[in-house]
């Protein structure tokens, strides 16, 4: 009588986490399982009629081409379009610049295995699982704001932007505080930077391991990515992709460095914070913050939502209010911990990390 309840009642208290052993058979499990695996499902039913099976012209294939400049001994910060010509690919309209890191020639490597057509379904497949593993750690909330962010991702699916894949790991590495999930977070960092301010705001909050795991990754990677450029050239193509995409001249884009003398006092606020001191803040990185909204929280998340909504059916939308949803966000969040106001558990104490991270997520006893 008592082993089934004692089975229960461990598979209850890890029913926000991924399943794992003895765990498999119970009903919060099942459910654990189910939702990620039907979230997947549905983005990629979604995405493949959205994104369409090949493209040469869109993020993802983008991105591929310039892994491929830098592993090819070129200039990946030039203009795409001179990338595609100098491969001897069709030439995209307009022109862009490459906004990555140069950690991003390393993660991304693997994409050279595939060809630059099928670089968008290699995404999608990527993208629909990160989704459906936000989904697991989200809780039934995430329905939700899959409905209000919806156009949000409606549009990453088109442009095949693997954005979703490191929201994921930030979101991840926020549900507990043992120095590995760090890696995670370094991960995103190394490729999108502004997820650097999250790092500060785990240091701040005494998760000294987390954010030297954090950074340690996100410097490594960056480092191993000045085989294939200079740090001159990575600062120089950084800002002018900054100058194109920014609605803010690169030298009055003062926000970052305003967002990081911020967040030494609304240190919950990082995550929103750290999203609306990109360059441009999609509205798809808000995805992030749904494992812990709650309340009010979910006010801005409307607004951005409808402003993606809006983006999506007309093309036209507006970075202004999705970034005022972001710092209204921060503003709900400023006095909030990381931990929603609980103290930092010692680093490495799994049961008082995850009975913590359960109350919070709102599955405690």
């Amino acid at each position: 009588m008592e082993a089934p309840q004692v089975a229960h009642s461990i598979c209850a208290d890890s029913a926000h986490l991924l399943p794992i052993g003895g765990c498999r058979y119970s009903e919060e499990t099942v459910s654990t399982w189910m939702r990620p695996v039907l979230v997947g499902l549905i983005v990629l039913a979604v995405g493949l009629p959205v994104h369409g099976i090949w493209r040469m012209h869109d993020d993802a294939a983008a991105d591929r081409v310039i892994v491929e400049a830098a592993w090819s001994g070129l200039d990946p910060y030039r203009p795409i379009p001179e990338l595609y010509e100098q491969l001897g690919l069709e030439i995209p309209a307009g022109t862009a610049f490459a906004s990555r890191p140069p950690a991003v020639f390393v993660l991304q490597a693997p994409t050279l295995f595939v060809p630059v057509v099928y670089a968008g379904l290699l995404n999608l497949v990527l993208v629909a699982a990160a989704v459906g593993a936000l989904a697991s750690i989200s809780g039934p909330r995430f329905w939700l704001g899959l409905l209000i962010l919806g156009g949000a991702l409606l549009s990453n699916l088109y442009w095949g932007n693997i954005a979703p894949v490191y929201l994921f790991l930030i979101a991840w590495s926020l549900q507990g505080r043992e120095w590995w999930r760090g890696f995670g977070l370094g991960i995103a960092a190394a490729a999108r930077l502004w997820p650097g301010l999250v790092i500060l705001a785990l240091w701040l909050q005494g998760y000294r391991k987390s954010a030297v795991s954090a950074g340690a990754v996100a410097v490594g990677l960056n480092l191993v990515g000045f085989w294939f450029v200079t740090p001159l050239q990575a600062v120089e193509g950084l800002g002018q992709a900054a100058d194109f995409w920014s609605p803010v001249p690169w030298p009055l884009w003062v926000l970052p460095v305003l967002a990081v003398v911020v967040v030494f006092w609304w240190r919950g606020a990082a995550l929103p914070l750290g999203i609306t001191a990109s360059p441009i803040a999609w509205p798809v990185y808000y995805l992030s913050v749904l494992p812990r909204v709650t309340g009010r929280s979910w006010l801005p998340l409307i607004l951005i939502g409808a402003v993606a909504w809006i983006e999506y059916f007309t093309g036209s939308g507006s970075p202004l209010w999705v970034a005022l949803g972001g710092i209204w966000l921060a503003w709900l969040w400023r006095k909030m911990s990381l931990d929603d106001g609980h103290p930092a558990p010692e680093e490495g104490d799994r049961g008082a990390g995850r009975d913590r991270i359960m109350s919070i997520m709102g599955t405690g006893r």
